[in-house]
């Protein structure tokens, strides 16, 4: 579970900037807020702010956190990651931290990175009312020597690691010689636990899940028939590659190069493939409709809307954060979907009072500034200093307004900023 992140000198993020999922003073939508031991923390962060404030730098810093952590090494130089717009910042690491909750402990996660080297690398476990306790340190010198730091006097383990064994753009979280299951338990929810979405990706989570687990097949067709799509369920038909060929199917993909989990065109339409027992099992995926009181239409799932499919890329997210307490992030959850259907599916989901998990996303639409669906500590804004060109976060419960106030109509009048400025276009020789 996700408490903070605080990030300088990466892409739009200069000074250091602080997003946190911490409870502010609301006392409204108590079902919002999760008890992680004795912090509070929220169930959700809705993202807003004009195109290119740096609401997609926040999940860029998480996508890269994240795959550092994946591979274990900075494989490539991070230098034109930095805060560019100030020259000086050409010297300084990019720095990030993330404090969050995972195992039953609370977890301070902090690198700083130059060129391919891991300046300086800690993990310690934190508290809310104790001090932090180290549970590792790294830096390098300005001979770029190594020297490693354990609490708790492992001088084995800590000469292996300042002896060569770890590189200077290795992490040290993810050396498989530091068997320390504090330190598993946090590079496991990073790796993990932390799942992000843009909206080009969640197609073959749908798909795999739609084909693998009769369990989400069945979760799906019941949130279908809540939304007003047209689509009245879903079934997915198998066959092994004798049945489709039987079937008089022409695959338009050499059979030798087929693996699992791949999207494999015919003449007829798409399948989706699986392996059981040993064998390709190809996945069809039927959306059926109802025509009156005629039987239901079936049709492919290719067929469907942009809209409808980006709507179902949605449902393995939120089945994963009513099983299990991850942090789902989702770049412009928005797109290609109707705000209507939209706000329909984000309120379902946020009044649910039985989840796990926590969901953030960015977005531009307006609908869902409603204090029925997120609470003032749950809505953010991004905004760009005019004078640097730095990206700044706040949340709603910043600001004291009126309750009379309609948020929607406030924020598009410009009452918390975060919106575009466009008072030069009426120069425009047009």
């Amino acid at each position: 579970m996700l408490i903070r992140l605080v990030i300088s000198n990466f892409s739009s993020f200069d000074k250091e900037v602080e997003f946190n999922m911490l409870t502010a003073s609301p006392q409204n939508l108590r079902h919002h807020v999760y008890h992680a031991d004795e912090a509070k923390v929220l169930k959700a962060a809705a993202i807003y702010g004009a195109n290119g404030a740096g609401k997609s730098n926040l999940i860029d810093a998480f996508r890269h956190l994240q795959q550092w952590v994946t591979a274990g090494v900075i494989q490539n130089s991070v230098d034109k990651l930095k805060f560019r717009l100030n020259s000086s910042n050409a010297q300084l690491p990019i720095f990030f931290e993330i404090e969050f909750f995972a195992a039953g402990m609370f977890f301070v996660y902090g690198i700083h990175l130059d060129d391919q080297h891991v300046i300086k690398e800690y993990l310690c476990e934190s508290g809310m009312k104790q001090t932090d306790k180290l549970i590792f340190k790294r830096s390098i010198d300005e001979m770029q020597k190594i020297s490693v730091a354990f609490p708790d006097k492992n001088d084995t383990l800590k000469e292996k690691l300042e002896s060569g064994l770890l590189k200077n753009n290795e992490l040290l979280l993810c050396h498989s010689i530091v068997a320390i299951p504090k330190v598993q338990a946090a590079r496991d929810w990073l790796v993990n636990d932390l799942i992000l979405m843009r909206p080009t990706t969640g197609q073959k989570e749908l798909l795999l899940k739609l084909c693998t687990s009769d369990k989400f097949l069945q979760f799906s067709n019941q949130l279908t028939k809540t939304l007003d799509t047209g689509l009245s369920y879903i079934a997915v038909d198998k066959f092994d590659y004798n049945q489709l060929l039987s079937q008089n199917e022409t695959l338009l993909f050499p059979v030798h190069q087929i693996e699992e989990h791949r999207i494999v065109p015919t003449d007829q339409g798409k399948y989706f493939t699986t392996k059981e027992n040993g064998k390709i099992i190809f996945n069809r995926i039927l959306a059926f409709h109802h025509r009156m009181e005629n039987n239901p239409i079936a049709f492919d799932l290719a067929e469907e809307s942009d809209g409808t499919q980006r709507l179902l890329e949605f449902f393995p997210i939120f089945a994963t954060m009513l099983e299990r307490d991850v942090t789902i992030i989702i770049d412009e959850i928005d797109q290609s979907i109707h705000p209507v259907l939209l706000k329909s599916l984000i309120k379902k989901i946020m009044a649910h009072k039985e989840t796990l998990g926590q969901l953030i996303f960015t977005t531009h639409e307006s609908n869902l500034l409603d204090l029925k669906i997120f609470r003032e500590d749950e809505i953010w804004f991004a905004e760009k200093d005019k004078k640097t060109g730095a990206t700044e976060y706040y949340p709603l419960s910043d600001f004291n307004y009126s309750d009379e106030l309609d948020l929607k109509t406030g924020y598009l009048n410009g009452r918390f900023g975060a919106i575009p400025f466009l008072a030069n276009l009426k120069y425009l020789n047009w």
